[in-house]
C-alpha cells in the first residue's frame, strides 16, 4: 500500500472462495431436500419401512435417504475393516484345520502323555431299558439299540473299570473320564448314587472328579440316564467307534480339537464347509475389492455364521473356553450372522442406512444375553428353546425376501437386468434359508437320509446364492468405473469453466477510485463459484456525490450471477454514461430508477415472475446527506459516534458508538444527515434474513464496539462483524455479501496500532 498513489482511496475486496463442485454432485442427480431431518429420525425410517410394504413412493423415499447418507467412498472404516479381519482370522482358521488331515485317533492318544484309551475289555458296561431286567452288555450291543416308538423311554447305563486306568496320568490333580458320544435327548450322571451333572443333545458324557477319589476304590462306577426320543435311530447315531477315555482336562481339550479337525474330513460336513469357503472369499472381497454396504453386510453374517458351525463342531481351537462355553460362543454367532443376515437384504433391497455400526452394537447386545440364556436352557432341560432360532430365521429370510421382492417389484419396467436378478437370486436364497431352518428343527431329518442330504444341499446352495447376488450387484463395477471416469472429465470441465466465470465477476465489480473523505470495504462469498449477489460503488466527481448499493437476484449459482451481472452492466449504464433520458439527477432518484429497470428486466428474463432485491445509498461528503433506498432487501444498520471525533482527542472510556437500524418502508426513498466517522451496513440475506437474528447481531455488535476508541475503520469493523458465531450456525448456503461504509475524517485519524490505515487515499488494485 506504501506505493500507491496518494490521490484516492479504494473499495477493499475481501473475497472467499466457495466450495469446488465435486463429481458425485454433478453425476448422482438431484437430492431431497428435508433428507437432512429424515436421515435424524429412527422412527421415520421405520415408519417409512412399513410403508413401504404398499407404497412405491415410501419405498423411493427410503432409497433416496439412503443413497443421500451413504459415505462416497464406501463404508470400509477402520471399525468395519477391524470386525472382518477377526473373522478372517476365525475362517482361516477353519480352512487351515480343514486341510490338516489327522492321524487314526488311537495313533494319536498313543504318542500323547496324560491320555488313554480304555480296551473294550477293560470296560464292562450293564443297561437297563424299559420293560427289561439289567443285564450285562458289550458297547457294540448298546450302540444298536433303537429307541421305541411312543413317548420318550429312558435307558440306564452302568459303566465300571478297574481304577488303575489312571496311572497314565502323572502329575495331574483332577482326571477326566469321556464316554462314547450317544444319540439322545437328555442325560443325567450319577457317581456313586449322587447326581453331579446333566448333559443335552447328544453331547459327550464327560465325569470329572479329583483323581484321588476316583483311586480310592479298586474300580470306578458311574451311572447314566438318557432320556430317549423315537426317531427310528440307533443309540450309537453316526458317531465314531472311540471308546472310554481317561485323560487330563488340558489334554482332552487338544484330543477334542484334534478329533473336530478329523470330522472335518469326514462325510456330512459338505455344507457347512462351503459356507466357510464363502465366508472367506466374501470377507476378502469387501476388504480388498469392493467397500459397499452389500459386500460389507454379505461379509459380516457369512463370516459370523461360519464361525458359528465351526465353533459347534469342534473345529475352532477354543482352548480351555471350549470346556462348558461352547454354546454360548456358538448361539452367539448364529443369532448374529441372523442378524447381519437382515441388515445385507435390506442393503440388496437398498431401503435401510449402509451404516452398520448400530447393528452390529445391537446385535451384541441382544446375542450375548441370549447365548448365556441357550445355555442355561439347556441345562435346565427347556426343550421349547428351539423354537427360538427357528422364528427367528423365519422372520429375518421372510422381511427380507420381502424387501427384495418389493424392490424387485418396484424396477420391473426399469432397464436394469443385472440390479433385478441380484434381487431375485438373493430373494430366494433368503427362502430357501426358511426352509432349510424348518428342515434342521424336524425329526425327519434323523429318519430319512433323503432330507438330511437335502438339507446339506440347501446348506451349501444358500451360500453361493447370496454371493452371487451380490456379484451381479457388483458386476456393473467396470461401467460404473468408467461412467464415472467420464463424469469427473466433465466435472473438470465445468469446474475450470466456473473458475473463468468467478474470475469475470471479480472483474466486473472491480472498484472506482474514491476520494478520501470516504471509505468502502466489501466482503463477497460466493456460495457456488460465482454468486448471485453484486455490489457497485460509483464517484461522480462532478455532482461530489457517492453512490454504492448490494443487489441480490433470487438463487444463487450460474443462473444467479448472470442475471446479478446483466443488473451491475444496468447500474453502470444508469451512473456512469452522461446524459440519459427521462432520469432525474436529485440525490436518490437514480436508486428508484435503477430498481424499477432491473425488475423489468428481471421479469422479461424469467419464464415467471421474478423481483429484485437491493439496498442503496447516495451520499454527499460536502455536506453529510446521506439517501438510503431499500427494495425487498434487509435494513441497513448505521453506526454513528456520539461525540465529534478528531485527531488529537484523548482515549474513549466505556462506549463510544450508537448502533441504529435503518428503518424504512420498502421502495421508500429516506434522507438524512449523518456524523463525521459514521458507518452504514448492508448485509444480504446470506448473513441476517430474520429480525431475531438482527437484534441478536446488534447486540453483539454494541458489545464489541465498547471498548473501542476512534480508530475503528471498515477493516477492523468488518473483522468485527464477520468473528460473529451467529454466521457459523446457519444451515443455510447462500451468496453473502458484507458492505461497510464510513465518512472518514478530513485531515485522516491514524491508529496507534496501524498507522497507515487513516492515511490519504490510496488506489489499490483488488486481489
Amino acid at each position: 500500500r506504501t506505493d500507491a498513489p496518494r490521490a484516492f482511496r479504494k473499495i477493499r475486496l475481501i473475497s472467499a472462495r466457495a466450495p469446488a463442485l465435486t463429481v458425485g454432485a454433478l453425476s448422482s442427480g438431484p437430492k431431497l431436500v428435508p433428507l437432512s431431518a429424515d436421515k435424524r429420525s429412527m422412527g421415520k425410517r421405520l415408519d417409512l419401512l412399513f410403508k413401504a410394504v404398499v407404497s412405491d413412493q415410501a419405498l423411493n423415499h427410503l432409497y433416496e435417504m439412503r443413497r443421500a447418507a451413504r459415505p462416497e467412498g464406501g463404508v470400509r472404516s477402520r471399525r468395519a475393516v477391524a470386525v472382518c479381519l477377526v473373522l478372517v482370522a476365525i475362517a482361516a482358521t477353519l480352512l487351515v484345520s480343514a486341510a490338516w488331515v489327522p492321524q487314526d485317533v488311537k495313533t494319536y492318544i498313543k504318542s500323547r502323555n496324560n491320555i488313554a484309551q480304555l480296551e473294550a475289555k477293560d470296560v464292562a458296561w450293564s443297561m437297563t431299558v424299559p420293560g427289561a431286567a439289567t443285564r450285562d452288555v458289550p458297547l457294540s450291543e448298546i450302540d444298536a439299540f433303537v429307541a421305541p416308538a411312543g413317548p420318550d423311554s429312558t435307558v440306564h447305563l452302568h459303566v465300571s473299570f478297574a481304577s488303575d486306568a489312571f496311572q497314565a496320568l502323572t502329575g495331574e490333580k483332577l482326571a477326566l473320564v469321556a464316554l462314547p458320544r450317544f444319540n439322545y435327548h437328555r442325560a443325567e450322571l450319577k457317581f456313586r448314587g449322587v447326581p453331579l451333572r446333566q448333559f443335552f443333545g447328544g453331547e459327550r458324557i464327560l465325569l470329572t472328579l479329583p483323581i484321588e477319589e476316583l483311586k480310592a476304590a479298586p474300580r470306578v462306577e458311574f451311572d447314566v440316564a438318557m432320556t430317549l426320543v423315537a426317531s427310528g435311530r440307533n443309540l450309537a447315531g453316526s458317531r465314531d467307534q472311540t471308546g472310554v477315555i481317561v485323560s487330563s482336562q488340558g489334554e482332552f481339550e487338544r484330543f477334542r480339537d484334534f478329533f473336530g479337525a478329523k470330522q472335518i474330513n469326514g462325510a456330512g460336513a459338505m455344507g457347512d464347509m462351503a459356507k466357510v469357503v464363502l465366508a472367506l472369499f466374501c470377507l476378502l472381497l469387501f476388504l480388498i475389492i469392493d467397500s459397499s454396504s452389500e459386500s460389507f453386510g454379505l461379509a459380516l453374517f457369512m463370516g459370523f455364521e461360519a464361525a458359528a458351525m465351526g465353533i459347534g463342531r469342534g473345529w475352532f481351537p477354543l482352548g480351555y473356553f471350549g470346556i462348558g462355553h461352547v454354546p454360548v460362543i456358538t448361539n452367539y454367532c448364529f443369532q448374529m450372522g441372523d442378524f447381519l443376515k437382515l441388515y445385507f437384504l435390506l442393503q440388496m433391497a437398498r431401503v435401510s442406512g449402509s451404516s452398520a455400526t448400530r447393528w452390529l452394537v445391537i446385535g451384541s447386545l441382544l446375542s450375548v444375553p441370549y447365548g448365556f440364556f441357550m445355555e442355561y436352557a439347556s441345562i435346565n432341560s427347556f426343550t421349547w428353546t428351539y423354537r427360538i432360532p427357528l422364528t427367528r430365521d423365519t422372520i429375518v429370510g421372510t422381511v427380507g425376501a420381502a424387501f427384495c421382492i418389493r424392490a424387485l417389484w418396484v424396477l420391473r419396467k426399469q432397464p436394469l437386468p443385472w440390479r433385478k436378478a441380484a434381487l431375485a437370486i438373493a430373494a430366494t436364497a433368503a427362502t430357501y434359508e426358511v426352509v432349510n431352518s424348518h428342515i434342521a428343527h424336524s425329526d425327519l431329518i434323523r429318519v430319512y437320509p433323503e432330507i438330511r442330504t437335502l438339507f446339506t444341499v440347501f446348506q451349501s446352495i444358500c451360500g453361493y446364492l447370496f454371493t452371487l447376488s451380490t456379484f451381479l450387484n457388483i458386476s456393473t463395477l467396470e461401467n460404473r468405473v468408467r461412467n464415472l471416469t467420464a463424469a469427473k472429465a466433465r466435472a473438470d470441465e465445468i469446474e475450470r469453466e466456473l473458475a473463468v466465470g468467478q474470475i469475470v465477476q471479480q472483474a466486473l465489480l472491480k472498484p472506482p477510485a474514491l476520494p478520501e473523505v470516504v471509505d468502502l470495504t466489501c466482503h463477497h462469498e460466493a456460495a457456488l463459484y460465482v454468486s448471485g449477489d453484486t455490489y457497485y460503488a460509483h464517484w461522480d466527481e462532478g455532482r461530489r456525490m457517492l453512490t454504492f448499493l448490494v443487489n441480490d437476484v433470487t438463487g444463487h449459482g450460474v443462473q444467479a450471477a448472470l442475471k446479478a451481472s446483466a443488473c451491475n452492466v444496468l447500474a453502470k449504464t444508469i451512473w456512469e454514461k452522461e446524459g440519459i433520458v427521462g432520469v432525474d439527477i436529485k440525490q436518490g432518484s437514480r436508486l428508484q430508477e435503477y430498481d424499477r429497470m432491473t425488475t423489468r428486466l428481471l421479469v422479461e428474463m424469467n419464464t415467471t415472475p421474478d423481483f429484485n432485491s437491493l439496498v442503496g445509498a447516495e451520499f454527499s461528503p460536502e455536506t453529510g446527506d446521506l439517501a438510503v433506498y431499500r427494495s425487498n432487501f434487509t435494513f441497513p444498520i448505521l453506526i454513528e459516534p456520539k461525540i465529534a471525533l478528531t485527531a488529537n482527542m484523548d482515549p474513549v472510556l466505556g462506549e463510544l458508538w450508537t448502533i441504529e437500524i435503518v428503518v424504512s418502508k420498502n421502495q421508500e426513498l429516506v434522507q438524512r444527515k449523518v456524523r463525521r466517522g459514521a458507518f452504514l451496513l448492508f448485509m444480504s440475506d446470506g448473513f441476517l434474513d430474520s429480525s431475531r437474528e438482527v437484534k441478536v447481531f446488534t447486540s453483539y455488535v454494541r458489545r464489541e464496539l465498547s471498548s473501542v476508541g476512534p480508530e475503528l475503520n471498515c477493516v477492523s469493523l468488518t473483522e468485527i462483524i464477520l468473528k460473529w458465531e451467529g454466521f457459523k450456525k446457519r444451515k443455510v448456503v447462500d451468496d453473502r455479501t458484507l458492505l461497510a461504509f464510513q465518512w472518514t475524517q478530513p485531515n485522516g485519524l491514524r491508529s496507534a496500532t496501524d498507522p497507515d490505515v487513516w492515511v490519504p487515499v490510496r488506489k489499490i488494485p483488488v486481489a
